[in-house]
């Protein structure tokens, strides 16, 4: 899977926290490893 390459176009990304954007920064990796809550990897 490519790395989230989407667009802003609400600029949502500027309301976020230093806190918020790590956060979402952090999902973003769990999901794109193909991680499930689990801990089994999604096929």
């Amino acid at each position: 899977m490519s790395p989230f390459s989407g667009v802003d176009n609400l600029d949502f990304d500027s309301i976020l926290n230093d806190e918020e954007l790590l956060a979402q920064g952090t999902a973003r990796q769990f999901v794109e490893a193909g991680n499930s809550i689990s801990g089994e990897p999604s096929s």
